[in-house]
């Protein structure tokens, strides 16, 4: 039986005779069709001639010329001499002579042989910085790893790319058989690896997710087996160092020629991505060129960026080609009605959005007529809607949205402002379900209890990180009313921040997806712990339970006599009280930390009490936002200014030409001076003197007796 390799040059030599033995044949019956015609007029033609070295059961091709047509065909291309055939050869890509070889046995057979390696060579060479031919595979091979489809065990198409370090291609149902997980071979690797003192790969691996969804390596069973018989073979250590070796440079060079081929896989999707875009980008302009003359000149300019970009993503506009001709006739109607739909979209966005602004300046005219003269804003109005707010509200949307064909008046608008109380109850109803839903999801509450009337509820912005908010001031802050886009109107919620920006109104109150006030979980483990030592439940005592229960509280590990005084705070004035200056100072234990506030008893609690009504106003900080009383407007200083240019008023006054806003820092919880307590022999002490003579602290001879 003849040897593999020399079959194989044999089947070569007898295709390369063959493509030769059937151009001539071509030759032959192209010169008896000249000849004559035989019976009703079909061409004569020559018989085939013998083939030596054609096998048994092998036909060579021999059909007739069939015209200048017929040169188009696979018989036309195979009468083409030899030597025309490899020079054509020669200017093919690899993935195109693959192609080739699937057309003909002939073909097949020549291409896949030896005496082809010149053809693939020239076809690699015409890839920009394509890799070269590893030296363990032919360049056959080597090219139906790279650009070949077929899984190498069952010949169907390959469902996951090759793995050309292990010089193979198999598709997910081949793989499992061909291949074995890394458990099964780990002994034998190790044993190998233990020869060198290199840690590197002796067998090139791969990974397979199988239907778990589980992460595998795998090794090719062929390599596997040549590895098990190479290392059998092996007598010495000299010898098994030398074939460690070899395997790991094998693998580290044949992962580094697949990173090579990987790298330049990229870059070559990446250049035909961009040839791509340019293709269409040139046909882009020029349909646009045409079109401009065409008379769309006026429509075109009329156009904003993101429709452009709709015109060129249109079927018949985004293709990776050059328009030619003989094409712009059968997609120039497509292309003009699909202009036609954009600029029908435009002049009704218009005239839409000049129907909405209308709108929108009517409501907002019929609302500044309702309010009555001379009632002015007071702190209470920071809960109420704002303009904004209104016009989403369904009373007010439904006419703002209503059709264009309907016509809407200042009447219209005029007859719903008597449902106002009611559309601003209705505003804040919801508001409170949105703040009582951020602590229902984060906190059981006991039933029959108001969730926003507990003590421990407080609200944090994650904006500003403004702390200690409780509802219903929230509301007002500053915050929840983000800027809009004012300078592109598109939206409706657009057109309704541009008229709030022209006539300086507050935007629209949001939350948010993300809130963007959420319920203080630190504060609450902070409250938590005055309201025991108060003796009530944290889960269930209200604002207004610990506000009268006229408790006062102390620190104490702060509370020694090395200290010289004591500061009595409210419950909430001791968040004020920050636990790292017991812990630098003194560096108490843990169970003193835990317990270190305490009630101050009945006698001193009325002192205290008493000093604090003296100085209600006091705070530890001043206020940093301000209402004008004469419209909605907002500064973080005294906004005097404002009152004088905006309502004529000479000298404006604190509550009754402005007021102290609901979001100011200055009322916020914990911001409270505490009351200091010295001890009666500190009278000599100039800051207790003080102190005692602004109403912030007062002496006691018993406190610090013991």
């Amino acid at each position: 039986m003849m040897p593999p390799r020399k079959r194989v040059k044999a089947v070569a030599t007898r295709a390369s005779t063959r493509l030769a033995k059937v151009a001539a044949s071509r030759a032959t019956s192209s010169v008896a069709k000249d000849a004559g015609v035989v019976g009703d007029g079909i061409a004569a033609h020559t018989a085939p001639q013998s083939d030596s070295n054609v096998g048994e059961g092998e036909q060579v091709l021999d059909r007739p010329a069939r015209g200048p047509a017929f040169q188009t065909t696979r018989e036309g291309f195979l009468n083409l001499p030899l030597d025309i055939l490899l020079e054509i050869f020669g200017f093919l890509p690899p993935y195109s002579l693959l192609a080739l070889a699937r057309t003909s046995k002939d073909l097949r057979a020549f291409l896949m042989s030896r005496k082809s390696a010149a053809c693939w060579k020239s076809a690699r060479r015409q890839l920009i910085n394509f890799p070269e031919c590893p030296s363990d595979i032919s360049e056959p091979k080597y090219a139906q790893l790279v650009f070949g489809e077929e899984c190498h065990n069952c010949g169907l198409r390959a469902n996951q790319a090759a793995v050309l370090a292990l010089r193979i291609h198999y598709c997910t149902s081949c793989a499992v058989v061909m291949m074995v997980k890394e458990k099964t071979i780990r002994a034998l690797v190790d044993k190998v690896q233990k020869a060198s003192s290199r840690k590197d790969a002796v067998l090139g691996s791969t990974y397979i997710l199988n239907r778990n969804v589980e992460f595998s390596w795998y090794y090719c069973k062929d390599e596997i087996d040549s590895l098990k018989a190479g290392w059998a073979s092996l007598k010495t250590a000299e010898e098994r160092v030398r074939f460690a070796e070899h395997r790991m440079d094998m693998v580290l060079e044949r992962n580094k020629h697949a990173d090579r081929v990987a790298s330049w896989g990229f870059a070559e999707r990446k250049r035909e991505e961009q040839e791509m875009d340019a293709l269409k980008k040139r046909r882009y302009e020029q349909i646009l060129n045409i079109l401009k003359r065409e008379g769309w000149r006026k429509d075109i300019a009329a156009f904003s960026l993101a429709q452009l970009r709709l015109l060129a993503e249109c079927a018949e506009v985004c293709v990776p080609r050059l328009l030619d001709t003989e094409e712009w006739p059968s997609i120039r109607g497509h292309v003009t009605d699909y202009i036609i739909k954009l600029r029908d979209r435009i002049d009704t966005n218009r005239a839409w959005d000049r129907q909405r602004r209308l709108r929108i300046k009517l409501m907002h005219t019929a609302l500044t007529t309702h309010r009555t003269e001379g009632v002015r804003r007071t702190v209470e109005s920071d809960l109420l809607p704002e303009f904004a707010d209104l016009a989403g509200m369904p009373t007010f949307s439904k006419l703002l949205l209503t059709p264009m064909t309907v016509k809407v008046t200042l009447q219209d608008f005029s007859g719903l402002v008597d449902c106002l109380p009611a559309v601003q109850a209705e505003w804040f109803q919801a508001r409170k379900c949105d703040f009582r839903r951020l602590i229902t999801e984060q906190m059981e509450v006991a039933e029959g209890v108001d969730p926003l009337a507990l003590a421990v509820v407080t609200y944090r912005c994650t904006v500003c990180k403004r702390t200690g908010m409780r509802w219903p001031n929230v509301l007002a802050h500053r915050c929840l009313r983000p800027a809009c886009n004012i300078d592109n109107p598109v939206t409706f919620w657009d057109a309704v921040a541009h008229r709030c920006a022209k006539k300086g109104l507050p935007f629209v109150w949001c939350l948010g997806d993300s809130p963007t006030v959420v319920f203080d979980q630190d504060q609450r483990a902070k409250l938590s712990v005055a309201i025991r030592v108060c003796g009530l439940d944290p889960e269930r005592a209200t604002y207004e339970d610990m506000e009268h229960c006229g408790m006062r509280l102390f620190c104490g590990i702060c509370s020694v006599p090395s200290i010289g005084y004591l500061e009595a705070y409210d419950w909430q004035g001791m968040l004020s009280h920050k636990r790292p200056r017991c812990d630098v100072l003194f560096g108490p234990s843990d169970e003193q930390v835990l317990n270190k506030w305490q009630v101050l008893d009945a006698v001193h609690t009325e002192t205290v009490l008493a000093a604090e009504a003296a100085v209600p106003a006091k705070s530890n900080n001043a206020p940093d936002a301000y209402g004008c009383a004469h419209c909605s407007f907002r500064s973080d200083v005294r906004p005097s200014a404002h009152c004088t240019s905006a309502h004529g008023i000479a000298k404006p006054c604190l509550d009754e030409d402005y007021y102290v806003h609901l979001d100011s820092v200055s009322l916020t919880e914990g911001t409270s001076i505490p009351i200091n307590i010295y001890p009666g022999y500190a009278w000599a002490d100039r800051t207790a003197e003080k102190d005692v003579r602004e109403g912030r602290g007062f002496f006691s001879p018993t406190l610090f007796a013991s």
